[in-house]
């Protein structure tokens, strides 16, 4: 995998970097939602337990401002490296 590059010129529109710990505390938020209801509800057929990470945590919650396409040969022009242009 040292050769592999990116395929499509896609990424976060803020210098944020990732949105892994955000994911993080939404997956845990989701998992602690489900088992308190598990554990608390009597009819386990009436439960409606969140399904979808966005009905627990709003993604405008998250560090980057979302993602957009960049043009490489403007960047490349500019004196971006190459090498972190198309890094995965």
């Amino acid at each position: 995998m040292s050769h592999s590059r990116k395929r499509n010129t896609y990424g976060p529109n803020s210098g944020s970097g990732s949105n892994k710990k955000a994911k993080q505390e939404n997956n845990r938020r989701l998992r602690r939602i489900a088992k308190y209801k598990l554990s608390a509800a009597s009819d386990h057929d009436a439960i409606v337990i969140p399904e979808k990470l966005d009905e627990v945590m709003d993604r405008w919650e998250y560090p980057d401002d979302g993602k957009a396409w960049y043009d490489v040969k403007e960047l490349l022009e500019n004196g971006y490296p190459q090498h972190q242009l198309l890094m995965k």
